[in-house]
This record gives C-alpha cells, structure tokens and sequence, in this order.
C-alpha cells in the first residue's frame, strides 16, 4: 500500500518506512510511540541509522492494524471493508454515473407513467448522479482509494478554510437529499386517487415538491457548513468540526448529523410510509386480479372495464418501482444511523484512542461505499417493472380504442351492458375500495355514449328516448342475465356509489 507525504518540503522514503514496519525487537509501545513521534510536521527522527521524514498518520493506521491489534475484530472488519471500498469505488462510480445518465436520458424522451412519476425518477437519478460525483471523487475516493490506484489527489476538503466548509455542507446536503425526496413521491403515490387535478397543475404540484425538499436539504446542511472548518491534531491538518466551538454545538452537530442528515428521522416516516405502501399495492393487485376473470365481450362498457384494469394494473407498476427502489435505501439508513447512536452511547464516556476513531470511521465509510452501489440499481428496477423501458416494447394506445368507437345500439342494450357491469362489479372487495373509482370511469363513458346517441337521434329527426335506470335494473336482474362464466355472488349496489362526479378527469 502506498503511503503518501504531507507538503511539508519533504519525500517519503518508502524504503524507511519498510524499515519502520520490520523493526525488530520493538514492542507495541515503543512501536506507537515511535509512529506518533514521526507523524509530527517538519520532524526528522533517526531510528538505527536511518532518517525518516514526517509522513500521513495512515502509516500509524498501518502499524496499529498489522502489529498491535491483529487479534482486535474491530480492526479486522476495518482492514477488510476498507480494502473492499478502496478497490471497487472507482468502476462502481464509473458504472452508477453511466447507468444513471442512461436512465434520466429514457425516462425524460421516451417514459410517461401515471401521476407524472418519470418526473420524480429524474429528479432522484439526478441526485444519485452528484453523490458519485461528490461523495465518491472528491471524497471518498482520495482517501481510501487513491492508494490501490495510484493517485495523488489530496481530499478536496483539505484544500482551504473555504473548501472544508463546501465538503461538509455538500456531504450533508447530499446524504439529506437522498432520504428526503422519496417522502413526497411515496406521498403522491399514497394519496394518487384522493384528489382530481388537471395534468399542468399535477406537474406544478410535483417542481413544487421537488423544489421544497431542496430547500429543507440547504438548510439541514448549514450548521455543516457553519460548524466546519481546517485544525490541527497530531501533528496533521484536517477537516472537522472546529474546536474552538463550545461543546455544547458539538454535541448538538452530531445529534443533528444523524437524526437529519444520515437521516435517522426520514428512515421511520419512509418505513411507515412503506409499509402502507405495500399494503395497498397488495390490496390492488388483487383487485386486478379480479377484474381479470370478469367476461369480456365486445359492448364498449366491458371495454371500459378492461380500460380500468389496464390504468389500475399501470398504478400497481408504479408502486413497484417506487417500493423496490426506496425499501434497500431505507434499510440501510435505518441501520446505520442506529449502530451510529448505539456506538456513541457506549463510547462517549471513553476518550478514544485514534486508532479506534479510525477504525469506526472506516467502517462507516464502507456503508457509504454501500450506499453508492445502491445508486445503480434504480435502471435495472425500472427495466424489470415498467415494460416502456424495453426498446421492443412500446406505450399501450390500445386500451381507450374500443370506448371511443361509436355505439351502434339502443339505449335499452346500453343500459343491459352497464347493468351487467355493475353485476360483475358487486364483490365486496371492489365494492369497499376501487368501486367509486370504476364507475366514474365507466359512469364518463356511458354519458359519452349517450350524448353520441341523442345527437345521432337528433339529425335523424327521431325521437329521443328516455334512459332506463340500472340501479334497480341490475337489482332485479336475474342470474339467467348474467353470463354463467362470472359466477360471482350477488351484491346489492348502494345508490350513493352511482353518483356522477363532475370534476375533471383524474391524471391516473
């Protein structure tokens, strides 16, 4: 492993420190001792002949891992994840910002999914695309990376005063942005059937959201960037909070870093919101399931039926993607930011040494390096659920085909096939959740299709003819009516649910 100086008009001799490393008959303390004495700036130490020059404290990372704690299991999961993430971060970042780029391409040219989803998956593979940028570059990479690729790229936090403060502000700015936007997408798509808009409102609804949950990400970082600044500790420079501050606002930085940054908060209100997701998505598709065994015949209101399960069946695609892409996410920060609260309680009455500090440091670096590999997998899950991703395959424009022709009928065989809907609609299951939904569809359809007859009726100079009303039509239908291939048990409909609603079209 590459061990790189300090800009201290001094060169590493590696050779030296090999030595260092082989010393014989030196024992861990000395041995601790010796690495803290050398890691001081401008220091030249002189052990058996050989002159060493001041170097990175990863050397005394190095020699506290390989001789003093090779029995520790804290140092032993450090040594093995940090070797994981220092070898795998760059083709992961290189493949996640391909992959990630080729999904915001698809989704904006060639995607159009119900509530305008595309939209918030561009926003979310956006935001995945700066944390390989950010987290991975010009963080995580320089420093357990650049060793195994042989790069001299110093942390950009370490740069100046200014610098450090961007790093943390866009760290925590990043980490808070991940675990935030899926609040209101999982809202949207929790309440998608509540609320009746028109399609320019439901996108101005969406930037809205977007836009809002940018702003309470800036200032969730700020105190990062307030908090942060370049000091000194053994001998070294580096990025952290300064203190100078009262420990007071040390103590309430780390609180806030993993309630709200790490997003401890967010990871219980989007598990919940999960979980009612999943709920509901099961809850849906087994009302698909169901308008699939109801006979089909060529009457445009069974054609209006099918409409409904194709849209439903389009909903359910989108709980899908949402729940599979946000469920690992949540996981992950729900269980680091408890093991980071666990192991503060029981390390806060401890001064820790640094090699221990650095050893939980790498650690959770790892679920960083965890997280990235996370942000790959959003294409993929798109690619499974939502059949537009396919290049073979195309958007539906079959389903609304057969509601738009023109009934060639009476009114009397109209309102026999709406009747005969709402008979194969009476199952308590559909009845109790999608019904409402269902018959304003199929309610907007017949309307259309009388407004159609009459104006026909009209120019013919016939008479026009007085509907008859399904509700106590379908009551006392007798089952002789109904196709016996249904064989669905009879269920009174509540008059109340045949009501019309003269509100816009839903964007579902």
């Amino acid at each position: 492993m590459a061990v790189h100086a300090l800009d201290t008009g001094h060169t590493t001799d590696l050779d030296n420190v090999e030595v260092l490393r082989r010393g014989l008959r030196f024992t861990p303390q000395r041995l601790i001792a010796e690495a803290v004495e050398i890691t001081k700036p401008h220091s030249v130490n002189r052990i058996e002949g050989v002159e060493l020059a001041s170097i990175w404290k990863a050397v005394l990372v190095i020699e506290i891992y390989n001789r003093v704690h090779d029995n520790s299991p804290l140092f032993s999961c450090a040594r093995f994840s940090s070797s994981i993430a220092a070898v795998l971060m760059f083709p992961t970042m290189v493949f996640g910002i391909f992959i990630n780029t080729l999904l915001v391409f698809k989704l904006a040219l060639y995607i159009k999914r119900p509530r305008h989803l595309e939209l918030y998956g561009i926003a979310t593979a956006l935001v995945d695309m700066g944390f390989l940028i950010f987290v991975g570059v010009l963080y995580s990479f320089p420093k357990f990376g650049s060793a195994w690729w042989s790069s001299r790229k110093r942390p950009f936090g370490q740069n100046d005063h200014i610098s450090c403060k961007l790093q943390a502000a866009a760290l925590n700015f990043l980490f808070a942005t991940r675990i935030s936007l899926p609040l209101p997408i999982l809202f949207g798509e929790l309440s998608a059937h509540g609320i009746l808009t028109t399609k320019t409102h439901a996108k101005t609804q969406i930037f809205l959201k977007i836009f809002s949950t940018i702003i309470s990400s800036l200032v969730i970082a700020f105190p990062g960037f307030l908090l942060h600044g370049i000091w000194q500790e053994n001998g070294e420079f580096d990025c952290n909070v300064d203190p100078q501050w009262h420990p007071i606002y040390h103590y309430f930085y780390r609180t806030h870093l993993h309630l709200f940054c790490y997003g401890l908060v967010q990871g219980f209100c989007l598990f919940s919101m999960l979980l009612l997701l999943r709920r509901r998505l099961k809850r849906e598709q087994s009302i698909v399931k169901y308008l699939r065994n109801i006979p089909t015949t060529s009457n445009p209101i069974s054609a209006a039926i099918l409409s409904s399960e194709y849209k439903l069946n389009d909903s359910c695609r989108n709980f899908r993607v949402v729940l599979y892409q946000f469920a690992s996410l949540c996981g992950l920060r729900l269980f680091r930011g408890s093991a980071q609260l666990i192991q503060r309680f029981f390390t806060q009455s401890k001064v820790p040494e640094q090699g221990f500090k650095t050893a939980w440091f790498t650690l959770w670096n790892f679920a960083t390096f965890v997280e990235t590999i996370l942000t790959t997998l959003p294409y993929f899950i798109w690619y499974a659920i939502v059949p537009e991703m396919s290049n073979n395959s195309c958007r539906r424009k079959h389903t609304n085909e057969d509601t738009n022709k023109t009934f060639p009928g009476t009114l009397s065989e109209l309102d026999y096939y709406f009747a005969q809907a709402l008979y194969n609609l009476g199952d308590p299951l559909v009845q109790e959740r999608r019904f409402p939904l269902i018959m304003r569809h199929l309610k907007m359809c017949k309307m259309r299709l009388l407004n159609e007859y009459t104006e026909r009726k009209t120019k013919s100079d016939v008479g026009q003819f007085e509907s008859v009303d399904p509700i106590p039509y379908v009551n006392t239908c007798k089952s002789s009516t109904v196709p016996q291939s249904s064989k669905i048990s009879y269920v009174r409909i509540p008059e109340e649910l045949y009501a019309v609603n003269s509100v816009g079209s839903s964007d579902d």
